[in-house]
C-alpha cells in the first residue's frame, strides 16, 4: 500500500499524536531551520513555508492525495489480497479505516511537490515549550524539507508497483533520518544524545495509547505505519555508530536500502557483501484457474508482512523468538491473489537464505494454515501438506510455496509456479528520471533559472522584494518590483542615489560583468558604513511587462568579487513572465 507522496510524520513518544494549537511564527520557524541544519549538517537552499490547517482541511487534502495515490479500485485490490492473506477482517473498508486512522494521526506533513510543511491545529490548549509538540513535528517535518531541497525526494520511486517491500525500504530511509533528527533535538535540551546510546528499543513505546484509532487497529496497519519511523530511525542510527557525521546517511539517497530485511538487519545492508533480495517472477495463472479467473494483486510481502501474516495465526505474545526466526533468513517472495466473483486464490512463493531457514518458515506456516484452516493438513511425505480445496504447503530446498483456495487448478499452478517463476537479482532500486529543473525564484513577474553555484543558498519573498543569501555570502542580492515605467537610466540614476544616501566617501564603481547584448542599465557604488566599514553596492535594472525590477547585490569589500560572479550568473538566468 502506497501513501508516501505525502510524506506523513507521526510524532511518535509524544504526549499525543497530534499537534496542539500550533503557536509557531516566522521568526521561530526560522530558528529551528537552523536548529535543524546543526542537527542534520546540511544547510537549506531556500526557508520552508508553514501553512495551517484545521482537521477538517487535513481530512480534505488527505482524501485528495489518496484519489491521486491510492484511488479507490487500487484500494479495493490491496483489500481483497490482504483479506485473503488473513491480515485484516473480512467486513474491513481498508481505504476508509487508513483514512480515518491518518486524521486522527497526523499532526503535520511536508509535500514535496508543493514545498511546503503543513501543521494540523487541534483544540485542547499549548506545546510552545522547546520539547512540544508542534515544535517536535514542525523539526521532523524541517528534515524532509532539507531533505527534498538536496537529494531531490520525488525521484525516490515511493510509487512503484508490485514491490510493496521495497517501498516501505525506502520510506524508512526519509522517515527514520527526520525521526533520528527529530528525537536528536529532544533529547539534546537535556545534554544528551542519540548516537551514544547502544540501543533506541525504549523510544518505542506510548504511540498506540496516544492514537485509540491505531490501538484498535488490525497489526499490519498499525506496525505497518509505524515501522518507517521506528525501525527506520532504529536502522539510522545503526549507520551512525562510529561515525562523527552524516556521509552515511546522505550516501543513502544515492544507495537506496532494498527490503525491509536490510532495515531490520542493518548488517545485511552494511556488509562488503550485501544481502540482496531475489525477485521473483510468478507466471500468469489466470488461464490455469479457468475462465472468469483474473489478477488482484501481484506484489511482494517481505520480511516485515511476512512476520505480521505469521503472527495473525501464532500467538505475538507466546511464541515472539518463533516468529522472530521463522521470518528471518527470508532471500526473497512474491504472492498473486486471483479472483472470481466472490471467490479469491493465493498462490505465494518464497525463497530463502538457507534450507534451515526454509525449513524453518515451513513449520510456522504449517501452524498458521492449520489455525487458518481449521484443523490439519495431510502431509505425504515429500514435503508437501494438503487441506480441502486445493490448499497447501509445499517445501523444496530453500523455496516454500503456499497455495489457498486453488480448487482443481492446485496441480496446473504447482507446475506452472516451479517450472516457469522468473528469478533475478536485485541489487539497486533506480531513482526516477529528475523533472524540469525548478526555478530558483518563480513568480508573477519573473523566473530565475539559475542557482549560485557550489553554494548552499536561500531564497526569501516578502510581497514585492525577493532576497537571496548564500553560504559565503556576507550580504544579499534583492530583487524588488516597483512600479517604474518611465525612463530606466532615471531609475537606475535614483537607485545609485538612494544607495549612497546612508554612506560616506561615495564614489561609482565598475562592474565587469556581461549581461548580453543589450545589456540591461547597471551601475555600482561604494562607499563607508560607519558600523559596517566599507560595503559595496551593484544595481541592475530589469524589465518586468510594464513594471521594473531593482536587482542589487549588497556586500563588504572582503569577497566582492565572488559574490559579484555569484550575482552575474543569477541575473543571466533572469526571465521576465
Amino acid at each position: 500500500m502506497r501513501t508516501s507522496a505525502v510524506l506523513l510524520a507521526v510524532a511518535l513518544a509524544v504526549s499525543r499524536l497530534g499537534a496542539e494549537e500550533p503557536r509557531l511564527n516566522e521568526a521561530e520557524v526560522r530558528d529551528m531551520q537552523n536548529r535543524v541544519e546543526e542537527l542534520r549538517g546540511l544547510t537549506f537552499k531556500r526557508n520552508v513555508e508553514v501553512r495551517l490547517l484545521d482537521e477538517a482541511q487535513l481530512r480534505d487534502n488527505l482524501r485528495r492525495m489518496f484519489d491521486e495515490e491510492w484511488p479507490e479500485a487500487r484500494a479495493r485490490q490491496t483489500e481483497r489480497a490482504w483479506k485473503a492473506l488473513g491480515l485484516i477482517p473480512g467486513d474491513m473498508d481498508l481505504r476508509g479505516a487508513v483514512l480515518d486512522l491518518m486524521t486522527e494521526a497526523i499532526g503535520g506533513y511536508y509535500d514535496p511537490k508543493t514545498k511546503a510543511l503543513f501543521l494540523v491545529r487541534r483544540g485542547g490548549g499549548g506545546a510552545d515549550d522547546e520539547g512540544g509538540t508542534d515544535r517536535m513535528i514542525t523539526i521532523h517535518e524541517l528534515t524532509h524539507a532539507l531533505q527534498d531541497q538536496h537529494f531531490d525526494l520525488l525521484s525516490i520511486p515511493t510509487d512503484m508497483r508490485g514491490n510493496d517491500d521495497a517501498v516501505t525500504a525506502l520510506q524508512c530511509v526519509m522517515e527514520g533520518d527526520a525521526n533520528f533528527v527529530m528525537y536528536e533535538h529532544l533529547m539534546g535540551l537535556s545534554g544528551s544524545s542519540l548516537r551514544g546510546l547502544g540501543d533506541l528499543g525504549f523510544l518505542r513505546g506510548g504511540t498506540e495509547a496516544a492514537s485509540p484509532k491505531l490501538a484498535a487497529a488490525p497489526e499490519v496497519l498499525r506496525r505497518g505505519l509505524l515501522f518507517p519511523y521506528r525501525e527506520g530511525m532504529e536502522f539510522v542510527h545503526a549507520l551512525l555508530k562510529g561515525a562523527k557525521g552524516w556521509d552515511r546517511v546522505d550516501g543513502l539517497y544515492a544507495g537506496l536500502p532494498l527490503s525491509t530485511e536490510q532495515i531490520l538487519h542493518p548488517e545485511k545492508f552494511t556488509a562488503a557483501t550485501p544481502d540482496t533480495p531475489v525477485l521473483l517472477t510468478l507466471p500468469d495463472l489466470s488461464a490455469a484457474l479457468g475462465n472468469g479467473w483474473t489478477l488482484v494483486e501481484d506484489n511482494v510481502a517481505g520480511e516485515l508482512i511476512t512476520h505480521i501474516l505469521l503472527g495473525e495465526f501464532i500467538s505475538r505474545k507466546k511464541s515472539p523468538k518463533t516468529l522472530a526466526r521463522a521470518a528471518a533468513g527470508w532471500d526473497g517472495d512474491r504472492y498473486a491473489v486471483y479472483g472470481k466473483g466472490g471467490d479469491t486464490a493465493l498462490v505465494w512463493l518464497s525463497t530463502w537464505d538457507t534450507a534451515e531457514d526454509a525449513r524453518e518458515f515451513a513449520a510456522a506456516a504449517a501452524r498458521a494454515l492449520r489455525r487458518k484452516q481449521g484443523g490439519e493438513g495431510r502431509a505425504d511425505g515429500e514435503g508437501v501438506t494438503r487441506w480441502g480445496d486445493g490448499t497447501l504447503l509445499e517445501h523444496r530446498g530453500l523455496d516454500v510455496l503456499w497455495l489457498e483456495s486453488c480448487g482443481p487448478a492446485t496441480g496446473a499452478i504447482r507446475m506452472a509456479v516451479w517450472s516457469a517463476t522468473g528469478r533475478a537479482d536485485l541489487t539497486r532500486i533506480e531513482r526516477k528520471p529528475a523533472p524540469p529543473a525548478r526555478a530558483l525564484v518563480e513568480n508573477a513577474f519573473f523566473r530565475l533559472e539559475r542557482e549560485p553555484r557550489k553554494a548552499a543558498w536561500r531564497v526569501e519573498e516578502k510581497g514585492a522584494v525577493t532576497t537571496l543569501t548564500w553560504k559565503g555570502l556576507d550580504g544579499a542580492v534583492t530583487f524588488t518590483v516597483v512600479e517604474a515605467p518611465g525612463d530606466e537610466a532615471e531609475l537606475l540614476a535614483a537607485e545609485v542615489r538612494k544607495a549612497g544616501a546612508a554612506l560616506e566617501g561615495v564614489r561609482r564603481l565598475t562592474l565587469p560583468i556581461d549581461l548580453g547584448d543589450p545589456a540591461p542599465p547597471f551601475a555600482g557604488v561604494s562607499g563607508r558604513d560607519a558600523v559596517l566599514g566599507e560595503v559595496r553596492r551593484g544595481i541592475v535594472i530589469l524589465r518586468a511587462g510594464e513594471r521594473r525590477v531593482v536587482a542589487q547585490l549588497a556586500g563588504p569589500r572582503k569577497g566582492w568579487d565572488k559574490a559579484l560572479a555569484q550575482f552575474e550568473r543569477i541575473l543571466k538566468g533572469y526571465r521576465a513572465r
